[in-house]
């Protein structure tokens, strides 16, 4: 009769897998925000429903498998129950096998990283007033660590006068109020120590209007020799991303989400595009950008990839996943806004002719880091010799 209680642990692995692939990719689409927080509510409760109800009902009541009775006896809606549960199961399990075996891309050259206690740093932990404070008290959150690395990358179609070019990308700053301007300023300050040739933000900047007033002191204290570029996130589409433009363009920050900007060296073009898609629908066209030219598309989300890859795009600088910011031992991450879970949470990926670099970004609506800390990354790029 306990033979019942392997298949209950399938039974609850296989809702939770469900549960989670279907808030992850809802988050991969335009929806509105009410829907996606609906997902959430109804896959929370399942959590709990599922287990309890396949525990008692046949496993107690009817008809009764945890006291005897036979398995011919299970209602056939049961068995699709429990197929489905077992599939999804089997389906999780491979694709956590699958981001196990993946390898780090033979485009990356050398990579070096280096931690920062931010909370250390500033004599006590930076929490201001927003909302979910009581999360950054729980114990073992890494919410005030950062990690600053540096990776050198192969990008096989760089022309030499760019060879060694330096690119600092972070992201998803989620300016909420419950990590405060202090640690922002920290990270930025350490970030332009870095001395990149040129700096990029790939979105999702704000989630409180008012914080608008940290740009100057953030932002703002960040400069770069080939200048500063960015494109915004779903949750600065939640707000009023016409007045986020203007605050950021008022920093000298250049929003390359409608029109590229190019930048030239020995007669070479860097041709520097941003998709913001799906949430704004514009899509970067590369049509009218020389051959020859080095291509680099700012997308806030990874899933963007594929048209990357069809419009021969040589670096494309992502976040929105956080890496998942838990990360469970030997699961890994589980919970990413994607249409592709979490195999793009985050790191760096090559799928010919695009090298992906996925930020784990700055912070996060809600402040929560397990396994996963805060980074600002610096790239810099090598050529074929």
């Amino acid at each position: 009769m306990w033979w019942y209680l392997p298949w209950w642990l399938v039974i609850c692995n296989g809702n939770t897998a469900l549960g989670v692939a279907i808030v992850n990719r809802l988050h991969g689409y335009r929806l509105p925000e009410r829907l996606v927080h609906l997902s959430h509510k109804i896959h929370y409760l399942l959590l709990v429903i599922v287990p309890c109800v396949t525990l008692l009902v046949p496993g107690w009541f009817a008809p009764g498998l945890l006291r005897g009775a036979s398995w011919s006896a299970l209602h056939p809606g049961w068995w699709l129950v429990f197929a489905i549960c077992a599939v999804t199961s089997l389906i999780f399990w491979g694709s956590v096998i699958r981001r196990h075996c993946r390898r780090t891309p033979t485009q990356q050259l050398r990579i070096q990283t280096q931690q920062r206690d931010i909370a250390a740093e500033l004599g006590a932990a930076p929490v201001g007033d927003g909302p979910y404070r009581w999360m950054t008290r729980l114990p073992g959150n890494e919410v005030f660590r950062l990690e600053i690395t540096q990776r050198d990358v192969l990008i096989p179609r760089l022309p030499a006068a760019w060879e060694g070019l330096s690119i600092l990308h972070f992201s998803d700053a989620h300016f909420i109020g419950t990590v405060g301007r202090a640690y922002f300023e920290k990270v930025i300050a350490h970030a332009q120590r870095l001395s990149a040739d040129l700096i990029c933000f790939t979105g999702d900047l704000l989630d409180d209007m008012a914080l608008a007033s940290w740009l100057p002191e953030t932002l703002g204290r960040l400069h770069a020799p080939l200048g500063r570029y960015y494109i915004l996130g779903n949750h600065d589409w939640q707000l009023d991303m016409d007045a986020i433009r203007q605050a950021v363009n008022r920093l000298g920050w250049q929003d390359v989400s409608i029109a590229g900007h190019q930048l030239e060296r020995d007669g070479h073009i860097l041709h520097l595009a941003g998709s913001e898609y799906p949430w704004i629908d514009h899509q970067p066209t590369f049509e009218n950008v020389p051959e020859t030219a080095l291509r680099i598309l700012l997308s806030h989300t990874p899933d963007n990839l594929g048209r990357a890859r069809r419009d021969r795009v040589d670096l494309m600088l992502s976040g929105h996943n956080h890496g998942g910011q838990i990360r469970l031992p030997v699961i890994g991450p589980v919970y990413c806004p994607s249409r592709f879970g979490c195999y793009y949470a985050a790191g760096l990926f090559f799928e010919s002719p695009t090298l992906l670099h996925v930020s784990r970004g700055l912070a996060g609506r809600h402040p929560l880091r397990y396994g996963c800390l805060p980074e600002v990354t610096k790239l810099v790029l090598h050529r074929l010799k």
